[in-house]
C-alpha cells in the first residue's frame, strides 16, 4: 500500500520548488545585465587611455638597425653579434625583438566556436563595424566592448558576448594597453611589466602589423627607444 504524502511536507516541497524556479529566473535574467558582469568580471568596463607623452631626446651616439622596414635606434653597446632577423639588439640590460605578420580575417569561422555568419551578426546587433585587423580586434576588445554592450543581446549573440567578455578580463591581467600619438608613428603601447613592453603598429593599407618586444628596466632608455622608432618604410609596405 502507497502511503500518501503528508499535507505538511506536500506544501513544503511545493514551496520549495517555487523557490527553486524563481530563483532560477531570477538568476537567468541577472546574468544577462551589465551589472552582473562587472562583478563578474571586474575589468569589463575598463578602456585604453592615452599614453604619457614622452619627451625623451634620442642620444646621438645610439646606432640605427632595420627590421621589416622599421628602424630602431639604441645604444651600440646593445647591438646583437649575431646576425637575427628578428632581435637587431640584445645584451645584458636590453633586448628587442620585432615581429611583422600579414593579416588576414579575424573572424572568419576558424576559431571553433562560431561562424563567420555569426560574428557578423553579433557585430551588426552591437552596432560595431567587424574588426578586420588584428590591431582593430585588440582596440575594440580593450577599449569598446563595456557590460552595457550585453544589453539586448540574446541567444548566440549572448554567447558570443560573454566569451569576448571573458577574454578581456584574462588579458587584462596580463598587459595594460595605451594609445600612443608620438610625432612618429599611431600605435598601441601594451606595458606587461615594469620591464617589458611591446609597441604595435598597423598597417592596414598592406595588411601587416608588427609588433616591437622591448626588454628593458630603464625606463629613460625605453622612452629614448620609442621615441627613435622610424616606421616610415613598414608603411610603405617596404617590410623586407
Amino acid at each position: 500500500m502507497i502511503r500518501r504524502i503528508p499535507k505538511p511536507i506536500k506544501t513544503a516541497i511545493t514551496v520549495l520548488l517555487s523557490l527553486v524556479i524563481v530563483i532560477g529566473i531570477a538568476y537567468m535574467i541577472f546574468s544577462h545585465t551589465p551589472t552582473y558582469f562587472r562583478l563578474r568580471y571586474p575589468t569589463i568596463d575598463d578602456c585604453i587611455s592615452d599614453y604619457p607623452t614622452i619627451t625623451a631626446k634620442v642620444p646621438s651616439d645610439f646606432v640605427s638597425r632595420t627590421k621589416y622596414g622599421i628602424t630602431i635606434k639604441a645604444p651600440a653597446d646593445c647591438v646583437n653579434p649575431k646576425d637575427s632577423n628578428i632581435a637587431p639588439f640584445k645584451s645584458d640590460y636590453l633586448s628587442i625583438l620585432v615581429m611583422s605578420e600579414s593579416e588576414s580575417a579575424i573572424y572568419d569561422g576558424t576559431d571553433d566556436f562560431f561562424s563567420q555568419a555569426e560574428y557578423e551578426h553579433f557585430f551588426h546587433s552591437i552596432g560595431e563595424e567587424m574588426p578586420e585587423t588584428w590591431y582593430d580586434d585588440i582596440v575594440f576588445l580593450r577599449n569598446n566592448l563595456t557590460s552595457e554592450t550585453c544589453r539586448g543581446l540574446h541567444w548566440t549573440d549572448f554567447r558570443i558576448y560573454r566569451l569576448m567578455a571573458k577574454s578581456k578580463d584574462v588579458v587584462a591581467k596580463v598587459e595594460t594597453p595605451y594609445f600612443y600619438h608620438g610625432d612618429n608613428f599611431e600605435g598601441l603601447i601594451c606595458v606587461i611589466n615594469k620591464k617589458n613592453t611591446n609597441v604595435i603598429i598597423n598597417d592596414p593599407e598592406h595588411h601587416q602589423h608588427a609588433t616591437i618586444m622591448i626588454s628593458c628596466e630603464d625606463e629613460k632608455l625605453k622612452h629614448q627607444i620609442i621615441a627613435g622608432l622610424d616606421v616610415t618604410k613598414f608603411l610603405m609596405g617596404e617590410t623586407d
